[in-house]
């Protein structure tokens, strides 16, 4: 008896919320359009706000455990300030191999005198001055492109001497082709490595 008393009550609790929404349809309407709006607006404006943040979120969470694995690396490195020191000092030392860009004209002088007192006929030659080429920082790049007649042997011996006095430079470009009996056309851009002055 108790059972079929709830059961009639709640129905009639749910036909007097059925008639309510009846008599009040445009209330009903507003409501549910109020709803759908409320619904997209979330989705349009603050879905993908939600979005960024999980991706910000992510991402800091990958800076934080990059900084915690940098944080151990220098608890195992404890001198890592002096070892810097101490290739900052090394880097300075071999700045000071490596001659001024002031002595660029000499040194290039002396690779003309060079290839004369090998015998090697000069034909034409160009200073190239502060190369744009990808130099280390400290250092600028310097070049002479030449245009020489001489045979294997001349422009050997003419390499070897030079490297022999320690000259800091390398062959960027050579071409070598035939000139019948006078000997070889050679074509040679040397680039000079010298230290920047400030």
């Amino acid at each position: 008896m108790k059972i079929s008393g709830f059961l009639n009550r709640k129905e009639t609790i749910l036909e007097g919320v059925l008639e309510f929404l009846r008599e009040q349809k445009l209330l009903v309407f507003f409501f549910l359009t109020l709803l759908g709006v409320c619904i997209l607006g979330f989705q349009i404006f603050i879905g993908p706000e939600i979005e960024k943040m999980i991706t910000l979120r992510s991402k800091l969470n990958k800076i934080n455990e990059r900084l915690f694995n940098l944080q151990k690396e220098l608890v195992s490195h404890p001198n890592i300030r002096r070892e810097a020191q101490i290739l900052k000092e090394q880097f300075k030392l071999l700045q000071k191999e490596f001659p001024p860009e002031r002595r660029f004209l000499s040194l290039a002088q002396e690779v003309l005198s060079g290839l004369e007192s090998e015998g090697i006929k000069i034909i034409n030659f160009k200073y190239l001055y502060d190369l744009k080429e990808d130099t280390p920082s400290g250092f600028k790049k310097y070049g002479l492109e030449l245009e020489l007649l001489t045979d294997y042997i001349e422009l050997g011996r003419f390499l070897e001497t030079m490297e022999n006095k320690g000259l800091k430079f390398c062959i960027d470009r050579i071409n070598i082709s035939r000139l019948s009996d006078q000997g070889l056309d050679v074509k040679l851009k040397l680039v000079f490595i010298l230290r920047r002055e400030k």
